[in-house]
Formats: C-alpha cells, structure tokens, sequence
C-alpha cells in the first residue's frame, strides 16, 4: 500500500466435503435453556436510533444476511441506512442477501429480490421523508403489527400486494417463502442495481443470466467501500417461471411492459444480459395461494461456486426445516450462558449476544475457495475463511468474548483467516477492516495484532504460532502505512506530516505491547524487549501542562492551538476529542496515571469526563460521537474502558458507580435500544462483559478487570466442558456495590479474573451491599496489570 492510499473513514464509524462442514461449525457448549435464550433475543433492537443493525435472517457467523431494506441511501443517508433498513419507515423496497450488523459505514445490499403481485414497475418508486411510498414503483408499504423477526427467521406482509413473505437461511443460502394473493398474477423482481449505500456508477459492471435448467444465475462488480468487490449469485425457483424478461435500465423504456411466451423471440426469450443498471422479471401466473419458493446462494469466487453451494448447503425446498435448523443452531448458540436477571436485563443480554455472534462472516464456498485482499481465488487448506474484521472495534471485547464461548471452535479460524488474508496482501500485511475478502484501508492501528495475540497468551490452538509471528511483525514494521515509519523514527506519529497523529501514536504503542506479549510467550524474548520499549511510546505524546495526550509536531513541539473539546477529521485524535481519545493506554494505566500526577489526579479527570456540561453541538459533525455521559460517548468505541480506568487508580467503587450509570442509560430491549453502530458486535460484548460482572480492559493480559454485575447468576457453558457461574447475592438498586468477591469460595484479593480461572471453571461470587467498599481491590499490588506494575502479572 503506498503511503498516500486511501483511507475512507466511517461516513461520520449440509455442506458436501470437510471444509465445507467445517463452514458450518456446532457450537459446542451445552445449554440447559436453549429455548428461553433464543425467546430472548430480539433481531428489532438496534434497527432504530442509532444501532445500524438489521432485523433479517441470519445464522451464527453466516454468508448469507436475508433481510429488508427501506431506503437505497445515497451519501446523505449513508449513515443513517448503513444496515439498509430503519424502524421508523413504512415502505419496503426489497429483500437483499448482505449485511452489515451496526456498521458505522454502508455497503452492501446485494441480489435484491421483490414479490410482486398484478402491475410491475422496474424502479422502486419514491417515498418521503417518513419512509413512506409516494408514487408508482415496486416499492410497498408495510406494518410492525403485520412484523416477525426471530433468530434465523423474518416475516412481514407487503400491504401493497397481500402478500407474505418470510425469509430463513442456512451458513450460505437464502430460503424465500411468499405466499401471493389469488386472483392476480405473481412475479418475482430481481434488482442487480440495488445497493446499501447506492449512487451513480457504483455498479461497474453486472450479469443476470438464465441457464437452461431453469438457474439464474449472474454476479456484479461495484466500486464501494471495498473497491472492485466481485459478488455472484446463484438462484432458482421451487415452481419454473412461466416466462422472464431481462432488463437494462439505462436503455428505454423504464418501465416493464409484459412478458414474452416461449419460442416467440420476445425480449423475454434473452438468456443473457451484461450492463450496469440490470432488473429481471420472472411470472408465475396464478399461484392459487400455493408458496412460491426461492433459494438464493453466493460467492465471492465465481457463478459456478454459487451454484455449489447451492447444490451443497440447500438441495431440498423445505422451508419449515431449513427454519427449525437456523433455531436450533441459534439455541444452540445463545443456550452457552444461563442468565438470570430482570426481563428487561435478559433480553438485552440474549440479544446483545446474537449481535456478538455474526461477524466475522464466512467468506468461501462449500469447496473451500476463496477471495483474498489480492482480488485472486484461493484455496483454504484446514481451516475455514471468514471476512468482515471490523478490528478497530471488535478488538477491545468481541474477540475477546469468543475466546471464551468459541476459542477453537471459531476463534482459530479467524485467526487462521487474519494470517491467511496477509499472506495474499499485495502489501504483507494482517487485515485493517475488511469484508468479503477484500479491503477497505477504514480506521487506524494494526488491531489485528491483539486478536492474534490474546489467543496465543489464552493458549488458543488451531494455527501456527510461527506464521502468527512473522504477520504481526510484519504489520508493525510496514512503514509506509498510516505514519508507522514516522511512529518507528520518532517515537510518535507526527500530525504535521499525519493526521490523528494523537490516537495513531496511543493505538499503535498498544499493538505493541500486544505483540509483545505473544513474543515472549513463544520465547522470542529479543522481539518482545523491542515491542515492550515501543509500547512506551504513549509517553512521548502526553503533555504535564494540560493533562491530555496530544499531537507533536515533527520537531517535538505540541501542536496548536490547543482544544481538548476538538474532535474529527483535522485534529489530534480519531473518532473523539482530547477528553475521550487521552486514556488509551490499556497497556501501562499506571503509568498513566504516574504522569498525570497520581491516583487523584486520574480520579479528578475521570470525574471531569463524565459530569461535564457538554452540548451535543460540538460534536454535530461527528455522527459516531453518541450516547453522551458528559464526554464520555458509550457510543464509539474510544470511551469503552473508561469507566474501569477508576479500578486502575485505586477506586473500584468509583468503577461501580458509572457501570451502573451507563447500563441504566445506553441499552433498552427496544428497536432504540442502542444509543450507538453496534459497530459488528462491540457494543454488544461490552454489555455482556460488563453485566456479568468483569471486562477485558487489555486484551492480550489474560485478566478481566472487576466491574459490578448486573446479572442475578449466569452460567457459562464452556467448549471445554466445564461451567463457570457468577452469583450475586443482594442485587437491586438499593445495593448497587460489591460488598465481598469470592472465587470458589475464597476471597479474591485482586481486582481481576484470570483467563485461566475462567476456564478452569467454577463460582465467582458477589455479595452487593449498600455502601461502597473502600479497601477491596485498592492497594497497588491488588489493581489490575500494567507494564509498570510488572509484578502485579500473577494469579491468585
């Protein structure tokens, strides 16, 4: 990648052959109430305000996103319809077979199908400001009341045909099932053009063709978020159509004027058409209130590979089985915790963990093949390949989550796709956000670096250790990427020669550390010494006089003038301001805290950040600044461990009182129940994490750093057989402090949960009390890791 690349920021943030099972990986915790869990979780939560996630079907880490979308957003919506559909329209334009699940960017929306019944239209019409239909197009009004969406499964009525429709999927093919009206004629509309994030030109080129045993099959390529992406497709219909007519919408007329009758030679006897604004009309007469199927399957490959896959994944019709498997593989999934709490706490924890376990997504065919960052096929050979590494966010907690519910069993086979994916760069390096093989350049760091290491300290198998190295290595030293030459040369990211210097400098001193700790866990002890000396790089930004970490100049001095409350593109920091972005030290907090003049120091700005009288105008040009406590933005992913940085100062209790102050207000079991993009599962590990009482501030330590929990008792069901409880004794709100810790009955002197404790299995349990605790966990040697508290790296 040379170093003037682009880099697009979020706009604002039954397979036949052994791989191809291995596609489809069980979940292999047992559950003791599957179905209760799978009750619990809500797909609608999310789908309004500002969650970005979709309300379709899906199933755990799938190819395939069957959902609704409402709008074709053009630039000004991107944001707001990054997942295709909002909660707030009234008018469905379709039915696609990709998503992203609350991204803060859009992209997406592929192989976009309509049921239609009488006239069609070939453009999706206009709506208004509400979402609503304004004018003639294939486009329909629909209701929440006449609204099903469940794990694996989404129904709606399309009130403007009387139709029904319901969608289900397995790991790479999309099941259809619409029941039309009697009386009128039913088509089904295919609409190649469609696209999240839609504007003039994105299409560069697209196929539709029909074979001649009744396949249609076709593929497209578009120049969006990850330019050049190849989709194909492959479908075929439960009953053949009684004719078809293709379409080029850049040739007139626009609108769909009838079907041809076999051997007439009529347009709708073409096999074949190739263009950039492509539709397709297939009739089926009269259904007599008799289903219409219709299978959908992708590939990032080729058309021949959708056709596998179709064949491998879905060579039956049955649509209520296909159903009852995506339920069951969802009980199955969410059954790995056992949790008791309120009703409200319940559904926003199952539903925060069907969030967590969709990405990252399968990205080969059932045969094993591939696309990689090198737009080249592949071959995976062991392993299964997945996309959508949205590492910026999913660092901090999803990975880490699923090195607990899923460390072999998936993780590895992320970690395997990270390292393959690097060894197609044409650059050499891991992945910075990626999807569908291919990448994007989106946000900062080389995050892949503590995914890999957190599962080589976790002793997570599966991949080899040796290849792992060599790929994080090699990203910390590619120096034309994101001033990491400058960083290497200066100790820092200088903001005169690259922007965000501030959070680049932070984010990159962390990767560090992590590769160093996978370092001297593989006995490379001369590599861990140099990323150990990198990863004190944070001090070289951090400035005494006013408290904030900021951008140097080239020449050591501090950029200004100086504004903590600036934030976006242009300043110091990324995604945030001074006030959010200055505490990203996971590695060293207490050296941190060292600089910043002491524990009270630390306790003093932390205080500062959250009662802040902030007006929410300072950051109207930054769309993922949200869910504002003073500075602190729940929303974006910079703010995520703030809240436990009181633990590191000596004041747990002080971490207690602001968990509770943010759960209570940033997550409801409702469509805007998130207060920010879900960002690929982030928002939802943190809630997990935290609710169960601890959370991963420094992925890559192998501690969990002690919160509060906002569970009665769970249950975790581990891959390795054993279970892991947290009960809490005296939860309400009248108690809302840990009163005593114990770990399998003894007292827990330390303000941390080892990985090695969790998996070991047993009871963590809390007693709630009244008044805060201020001796527990508050002594140095008693606070969770920090470089420069290097003795404090024990067990209990």
């Amino acid at each position: 990648m040379p170093a003037a690349s682009p880099r697009i920021r979020r706009p604002m943030s039954v397979a036949l052959c052994a791989l191809a099972l291995a596609s489809a990986l069980p979940f292999t915790g047992q559950a003791a109430s599957p179905s209760a869990a799978y009750a619990a979780a809500d797909p609608m939560v999310g789908t309004g305000g500002e969650g970005h996630t979709f309300p379709g079907a899906t199933v755990p880490f799938g190819m395939i996103q069957l959902s609704p979308d409402t709008r074709t957003a053009h630039f000004k919506q991107s944001y707001d319809w990054a997942a295709g559909y909002r909660h707030g329209d009234r008018s469905i334009v379709g039915f696609s077979h990709t998503h992203f699940s609350g991204s803060g960017h859009s992209d997406l929306g592929d192989v976009l199908l309509m049921p239609i019944a009488g006239e069609v239209h070939l453009r999706p019409g206009e709506i208004d400001a509400s979402g609503h239909k304004t004018g003639p197009g294939y486009r329909s009004a629909f209701s929440h009341e006449r609204e099903q969406a469940q794990p694996g499964y989404y129904a709606v009525s399309l009130d403007d045909y009387d139709i029904r429709a319901e969608l289900t999927v397995n790991p790479r093919v999309g099941l259809h099932r619409y029941t039309f009206p009697k009386d009128k004629p039913a088509h089904v509309l295919l609409d190649l053009r469609h696209s999240i994030y839609d504007y003039e030109g994105k299409v560069l080129w697209s196929r539709i063709r029909v074979r001649p045993d009744g396949t249609v099959t076709g593929f497209r390529e578009t120049r969006g978020w990850a330019p050049g992406r190849q989709l194909f497709f492959a479908m075929r219909f439960s009953q053949a159509p009684t004719a078809h007519a293709l379409h080029d919408r850049q040739d007139p007329p626009n609108e769909y004027k009838g079907f041809a009758t076999p051997g007439s030679g009529a347009p709708g006897e073409r096999a074949q058409i190739e263009g950039r604004d492509l539709a397709a009309v297939f009739d089926f007469g009269d259904l007599d209130d008799e289903a219409l199927l219709v299978k959908v399957a992708i590939s990032t490959v080729s058309e021949d590979g959708a056709i596998g896959n179709l064949d491998a994944d879905m060579p039956g019709w049955d649509f209520d089985a296909t159903r009852a498997q995506a339920q069951a593989t969802w009980s199955e999934a969410l059954g790995v915790v056992d949790i008791e709490a309120s009703e409200d706490m319940r559904r926003n924890l199952y539903t925060a963990l069907y969030h967590s376990l969709q990405a990252p997504s399968l990205a080969m065919d059932a045969d094993g093949r591939y696309r990689g960052p090198d737009n080249a096929v592949h071959q995976a050979e062991g392993f299964a390949f997945h996309s959508t590494f949205s590492l910026w966010d999913t660092f901090r907690a999803l990975h880490p989550l699923l090195t607990i519910i899923q460390p072999e069993q998936r993780n590895a086979h992320f970690v395997s796709s990270l390292l393959a994916a690097r060894e197609h760069s044409p650059y050499g390096i891991l992945p910075v956000w990626s999807f569908h093989g291919l990448e994007t350049w989106c946000m900062i760091g080389y995050h892949a670096v503590p995914v890999i290491s957190d599962a080589i300290v976790k002793g997570i198998g599966g991949f080899s250790t040796e290849r792992a190295l060599e790929a994080m290595t090699a990203s910390a030293e590619y120096a034309p990427y994101d001033g990491l030459g400058h960083y290497m040369a200066l100790g820092y990211v200088p903001i005169d020669k690259e922007g965000e210097g501030a959070s680049k400098t932070l984010e990159y001193a962390y990767d560090d550390w992590a590769l160093s700790r996978a370092a001297r866990v593989l006995g490379e002890d001369a590599i861990a010494e140099r990323y150990e000396a990198r990863a004190q790089n944070y001090r070289n930004i951090f400035d005494p006089d006013t408290g904030f970490s900021r951008a140097k100049n080239s020449d050591g001095s501090f950029r200004t003038p100086f504004d903590p409350n600036a934030s976006g593109y242009g300043t110091d920091y990324t995604e945030g301001n001074a006030w959010q972005s200055s505490w990203f030290v996971p590695q060293d907090t207490a050296g941190l805290i060292d600089l910043m003049g002491g524990d009270q120091a630390m306790v003093d700005r932390l205080d500062a950040i959250f009662e802040a009288e902030v007006d929410p105008a300072i950051f109207a040009h930054m769309e993922d600044i949200s869910g504002l406590i003073g500075h602190y933005a729940h929303g974006n992913e910079p703010s995520h461990h703030v809240a436990y940085l009181y633990a590191y100062a000596g004041q747990p209790w002080r971490t207690q009182e602001r968990l509770k102050q943010i759960v209570e207000t940033q997550y409801k079991p409702t469509p805007d129940g998130l207060v920010g993009n879900d960002d690929l599962g982030q928002m939802s590990a943190w809630l997990v994490f935290t609710a169960l009482g601890f959370y991963p501030v420094a992925p890559g330590s192998n501690e969990y750093v002690i919160g509060r929990p906002f569970v009665e008792s769970a249950t975790l069901h581990l891959p390795n057989g054993k279970r892991f409880s947290i009960v809490v004794d005296d939860l309400d709100d009248a108690h809302p402090y840990i009163g005593a810790v114990t770990l399998n009955g003894a007292p827990l002197t330390r303000g941390v949960l080892q990985h090695e404790a969790l998996m070991a299995g047993g009871e963590l349990r809390f007693r709630m009390q009244a008044e805060p605790d201020r001796e527990w966990a508050t002594a140095p040697d008693a606070r969770p890791f920090s470089m420069s508290r290097a003795d404090s790296e024990r067990s209990d």
